[in-house]
């Protein structure tokens, strides 16, 4: 019965293999192209190929073999060697992704110089301790991150970076650059909580299921004390992936289909959703960190007893195991704190978790010195000022 499914297993692996002839030439090599339509916009100038997310795409030139044979006797993996010897016969400039916690940016990394390789952090690691045990103890080139956070946490559990550059989130600036940086100057007064709905966890009872129970519930009941509505900022795009499991679930909570957004993410609609927002509450969310970087107001909230799960910098934003008295007491002081005074408390908190910048020219930058050869190996500086002051011993 093992041997079937594993010949079940390999055949379908075979099935998946997608053999290219290496024609032209490319400046960048898309690693995964989940996503990588945000890349567009600081990558477009240049030829670039893309690698499927769900197949093995594997260029082929008479060089190949040569190549195969020396990373096998090197890794001992026929895929990741020949993934390896795929992209050395392309010969691009560049090795670029947007899947930051790849085993692939490792692999790129170290065995492929002088190709460069640049990772571009794309969600919040919330359990840095076992979210990427495959990077822990490597070697990354280039890592662009949300903030000084990941510095100090990869340096914490053992990640060697060997250019990590603080930007912030490329979807944020995208929707800046978008706006023309004109975003709403006025702010509605409804609360939005930041859904995380998984499908998955609810059927195992997982232990967020209990604690999204809690943050909702509680925040209900702020929005009734306030006098005003509660929004849902959903996971899913309407009538895509797990929508209507997520619109059920929400709907028992009692609220109604005016109340629950969808989430049309190439349309980045979230975020005006959340720039329209008084005050934002959640569990650990990258829109929640997106929206506290740009000086929204915040509540992060945490009843699972993960210490893991704990926002990483203490304040008036952040909530461990609080009772229901001191969820709605602290939700209405922030809501009804001026936001010239939220920021003057928060202001070097967020930049430390999540830079807020009006452009895309750094990533742009280092992006054509990396393809015109004119940055060095360990040219980048991380500029993180007194980020110690914020930095935990373990989150």
């Amino acid at each position: 019965m093992r041997i079937s499914l594993v010949i079940r297993d390999l055949f379908k692996k075979i099935l998946k293999i997608r053999l290219h002839i290496v024609r032209g030439n490319t400046d960048i090599v898309i690693l995964d192209d989940y996503n990588a339509h945000y890349l567009e916009k600081v990558a477009s100038k240049y030829s670039c190929l893309y690698l499927r997310r769900g197949y093995y795409d594997l260029y082929v030139s008479l060089l190949t073999p040569i190549y195969f044979i020396f990373y096998f006797v090197k890794l001992k993996k026929v895929y990741k060697s020949a993934y390896l010897a795929s992209i050395r016969v392309i010969n691009p400039m560049l090795c670029l992704t947007y899947i930051d916690n790849s085993e692939f940016v490792f692999l790129t990394s170290n065995y492929l110089q002088p190709i460069r390789t640049i990772a571009i952090q794309n969600g919040q690691r919330t359990c840095f301790n076992t979210a990427m045990p495959n990077l822990i103890g490597k070697t990354i080139d280039t890592f662009v991150s949300f903030g000084c956070l990941e510095v100090d946490e990869y340096k914490r559990v053992g990640i060697d970076v060997i250019n990590h550059v603080p930007f912030g989130s490329l979807k944020n600036v995208l929707y800046k650059t978008n706006k023309n940086n004109n975003l709403p100057s006025s702010i509605s007064p409804y609360i939005l909580y930041v859904s995380q709905f998984r499908k998955e966890r609810l059927m195992s009872n997982h232990k967020t299921i209990d604690n999204y129970h809690k943050i909702i519930t509680n925040a209900i009941k702020v929005a009734k004390i306030l006098k005003v509505e509660l929004q849902i900022m959903l996971v899913n795009k309407r009538g895509e992936g797990e929508y209507f499991d997520e619109i059920k679930w929400y709907k028992e909570y009692g609220f109604k289909m005016s109340a629950l957004i969808d989430n049309d993410k190439v349309k980045l609609k979230a975020y005006d959703i959340i720039e329209n927002a008084q005050l934002l509450i959640g569990f650990t969310s990258t829109l929640l960190r997106e929206g506290f970087g740009r000086g929204k107001k915040t509540l992060f909230v945490n009843y699972t007893g993960d210490h893991e799960y704990d926002f990483p910098v203490q304040g008036l934003w952040k909530l461990v195991n609080p009772s229901d008295t001191k969820f709605i007491n602290s939700a209405i002081e922030l809501y009804q704190m001026p936001v010239d005074q939220y920021n003057d408390i928060a202001c070097e908190a967020a930049e430390y978790v999540m830079l807020n910048p009006d452009s895309l020219d750094m990533l742009s930058n280092i992006i054509d010195g990396y393809i015109e050869n004119v940055v060095p190996y360990k040219y980048l500086k991380q500029h993180c000022g007194n980020s110690s002051k914020f930095s935990s011993p373990g989150i």
